[in-house]
């Protein structure tokens, strides 16, 4: 769901205070230093003290105070959502250089000039010189709205290069910019639906409304302002969730109704992307023992073990487990990584398909680690997004989006690699399966 990281043109990227007026800083002088090189590293100018940080980092401006944010939340917590919000569109919005954070610096004090680079490979960094200048701040700034592993899955621009990095303590960054859509209709303030809270995990979804914003043809500027005033075209749905770590809440999914909208044309995507990928329960694809614990402790195992059926000429390496909870049938994925000889026959090179796999396996904790590859809902306990449940009607389907129901009454709806299938009888929804093509498509697809 973001777009793609890419470097913008060096002279307008080390404009990083744009709107900054005043005295330039040590920094400041008529031409760009030249990049020095990895190993011996630039002369570092004379920086400005960092501003004052208070303990509760970013500073909130009146606008993002008055944010919506979800009232199933503590004051607390709305609180760290509207800062992991500014958190989130200064690193990963459109432009990574608002990480300086401008809009903070006192009138008349804000650093101006080129600013000092580094040559690491084939990528420049540039080093900070905005508020959160110091690897130690920015690391707390970071640390305490998200999670490690969100962070580092997000900061990422490829090739093994981070795009936000600590050299000689101070912050460096890649100077990149990426499209964010224009399609964002702010008339309709964010609205939020949770899907699933305990003590040490809330998962709920940010829905935002979007229009085309542009004229259509023949519609006038006018007539443009009234049509996104009076109503959007389409939502999407935006998964969050929230991990109770030794430090407190943080964030471990993110994302911003704006910053990841990538465009008009997207509607399809995501819309089928939540209707089939996601229940309240937000569990497909996760690793079983990452599920919330009350949901663990409700699991039971039902019937034996089996394999993965797959293409009639490969034997699977892939066991299926299934467990039951109320409402709730689960099917998780593990590797039969002890009878490798078993789904090795007929292979070519059978050994080294094993090795690859238990390479891989190791890498994400293990091969006796089971991961969710299907859902059925049996009743209306769980439903999926938005709002489906077992019991429901064909037509409250359809009013949901979803495709019509075939002739035997049936609705099959696919996005990506993930698919669903809700079975009717008599006019009702009786069952909803969900798979998660990835994992659920085994050998093919790891």
């Amino acid at each position: 769901m973001r777009g793609k990281w890419t470097f913008l043109p060096l002279l307008l990227c080390l404009a990083l205070l744009a709107g900054c007026t005043g005295t330039p800083g040590a920094a400041g002088t008529d031409a760009p230093a030249p990049a020095a090189t990895e190993t011996a590293g630039p002369v570092l100018p004379t920086a400005e003290p960092a501003p004052a940080l208070s303990d509760r980092e970013p500073p909130l401006t009146d606008y993002e105070q008055s944010r919506p944010a979800p009232e199933f939340l503590t004051a607390e917590q709305q609180d760290l959502y509207r800062r992991a919000s500014r958190v989130y569109t200064h690193l990963f919005g459109g432009m990574t250089n608002e990480v300086e954070y401008s809009d903070t610096f006192p009138l008349g004090t804000c650093p101006n000039g080129p600013a000092e680079t580094f040559q690491d490979g084939e990528y420049t960094y540039v080093y900070s010189r905005g508020r959160y200048r110091n690897w130690a701040d920015f690391e707390a700034l970071v640390s305490g709205v998200f999670t490690e592993a969100f962070f580092d899955g997000k900061n990422d621009a490829g090739g093994g290069y981070p795009i936000f990095r600590e050299k000689d303590g101070r912050l460096c960054f890649l100077d990149l910019g990426r499209g964010t859509g224009d399609c964002r209709n702010f008339h309709f303030p964010d609205t939020f639906e949770l899907l699933y809270q305990s003590e040490d995990e809330i998962s709920f979804y940010v829905v935002g409304s979007y229009s085309l914003m542009y004229p259509r043809e023949g519609e006038s500027t006018a007539e443009r302002d009234a049509r996104v005033a009076a109503g959007y075209e389409y939502q999407s749905r935006f998964p969050i969730r929230m991990v109770r770590t030794e430090d407190g809440w943080r964030f471990d999914q993110f994302y911003d109704t704006s910053a990841d909208a990538l465009g008009y044309q997207v509607r399809s995507y995501f819309d089928g992307r939540a209707m089939i990928t996601v229940l309240g329960l937000d569990i497909m694809g996760r690793p079983l023992d990452t599920l919330p614990g009350d949901l663990q402790d409700t699991l039971r195992p039902a019937g034996e073990e089996h394999l993965l059926e797959t293409r009639p000429s490969m034997a699977s390496p892939w066991v299926i487990t299934t467990y039951t909870a109320p409402g709730l049938e689960v099917e998780t994925l593990r590797l039969d990584w002890e009878h490798p000889g078993d789904w090795q026959s007929g292979l070519i090179d059978g050994r080294k398909l094993y090795d690859s796999f238990m390479e891989y396996a190791e890498e994400q904790g293990g091969p006796d680690r089971e991961y969710v590859c299907g859902l059925r809902l049996t009743d209306d306990t769980y439903a999926t997004v938005p709002s489906l449940r077992v019991g429901d009607t064909p037509e409250r389907a359809a009013e949901l989006g979803y495709p019509e129901a075939d002739d035997d009454g049936n609705i099959t709806a696919m996005a990506m690699l993930n698919w669903g299938t809700f079975y009717v009888e008599d006019g009702v929804i009786t069952e909803i399966y969900l798979s998660d093509g990835w994992r659920s498509w085994g050998n093919l697809v790891w």
